[in-house]
């Protein structure tokens, strides 16, 4: 799954400047794959909320 998000080109998806972090994103993404607990995903869900 990681290989699938790094294969996205993030800075080509169109967002509002002010609101869109394409980098957050794709942490955030490779994050929540990652995610062993609630916690985690919590954390995760956060980073994209912010990205």
């Amino acid at each position: 799954m990681l290989d699938e998000i790094d294969a996205v080109d993030w800075d080509s998806i169109p967002g509002h400047p002010d609101w869109y972090e394409p980098d957050r994103a794709a942490r955030g993404l490779r994050a929540l794959s990652e995610a062993a607990n609630l916690v985690q995903a919590t954390e995760a869900g956060s980073q994209l909320g912010g990205g």
